[in-house]
């Protein structure tokens, strides 16, 4: 059974750096697409730069090497004999590497039930937003729209097991209606959506710029449409601590050592990712009786300073 969950992880990493690069010219072309729209001179070279990027979804030559990579190229070993800039070994054996450990991580928690398939969907989108969003600060809508489409899916199976003989339900998949239902995932998508629509907004209202991207919006709404209402909140409290923190290390980064000046952009998505995968190992109710715990802790703690 490990041979089979390493073998199907490795498999989903390979096809995940494939798709990851494929997207991450599209993800490029936006980018210089709103450079040209700000450009106050518009080139024919600029122009033609950003036209043969637009193929992201077919075979494309590389911009390295001039060949076209199928998807069994990005195996790390295979890029050794075949060695390319945009293939680089070591850091295609690292992804390869990273992925299969968090997977095997979850398989060690949650078995062959079913959360732990859900998961893996989950991870394979998730690790190609955090690659492109660290690259281009862009989450693709085609990725969002497909974790979307899985957290819906599950709504509508667990309807429709929730409608069966219980004695005829298989016994992993019982209880399965009770965590994924139209009504969590509709509730998740617009409590979580909604939420962080109006933060965004808020903030740029305050700072008369953009403040948040429309695909970190879309993420939160994937989570929420999976991990319903709690699962969602919790996602959002750990990322704004997990992003507060790391933001500051790239911000005082780009102040004092890059001497950047104006605003600085830093990616939240792979914050919201971290947060997610946190509490889908922990569990939503664990996390809620742990906040319990330590909300009474603190209390008990601050009584007697409150009292005096």
């Amino acid at each position: 059974m490990e041979i089979i969950i390493i073998l199907t992880a490795l498999i989903l990493s390979v096809l995940a750096h494939c798709l990851t690069e494929r997207y991450s010219r599209m993800a490029h072309l936006e980018n210089q697409l709103e450079q040209l729209m700000l450009s106050e001179v518009i080139t024919p070279g600029a122009c033609y730069s950003a036209i043969t990027r637009f193929r992201a979804h077919r075979a494309h030559p590389c911009e390295s090497c001039g060949k076209i990579h199928p998807v069994p190229e990005f195996f790390s070993l295979y890029s050794l004999f075949s060695p390319c800039s945009k293939r680089p070994g070591f850091k295609l054996l690292a992804g390869e590497v990273f992925f299969t450990a968090v997977a095997w991580l979850f398989w060690t928690k949650f078995g062959w039930q079913p959360w732990f398939f859900v998961f893996l969907g989950l991870w394979f989108v998730f690790y190609m937003i955090t690659i492109i969003d660290f690259r281009y600060f862009i989450i693709p809508d085609e990725l969002n729209f497909a974790g979307i489409g899985l957290g819906v899916s599950l709504a509508l199976c667990g309807e429709i097991i929730h409608q069966m003989d219980k004695s005829s339900i298989p016994l992993f998949l019982q209880g399965f209606d009770k965590i994924w239902n139209l009504k969590n995932c509709g509730l998740g998508i617009l409590f979580s959506a909604g939420l962080l629509f109006v933060i965004a907004w808020l903030c740029s209202r305050w700072l008369g710029r953009d403040a948040m991207g429309g695909g970190d919006i879309k993420l939160i709404a994937m989570i929420g449409s999976i991990m319903g209402v709690q699962g969602a909140m919790f996602t959002l409290a750990l990322s704004s601590i997990a992003g507060s923190l790391f933001g500051l290390g790239f911000l005082l980064k780009a102040k004092l050592i890059d001497k950047h000046k104006g605003f600085t952009m830093i990616a939240y998505g792979p914050y919201l990712i971290l947060a997610a995968l946190i509490v889908l190992f922990v569990g939503p109710e664990s996390m809620a009786r742990m906040y319990e715990e330590w909300s009474m802790q603190f209390v008990n703690l601050a009584m007697p300073w409150v009292g005096s």
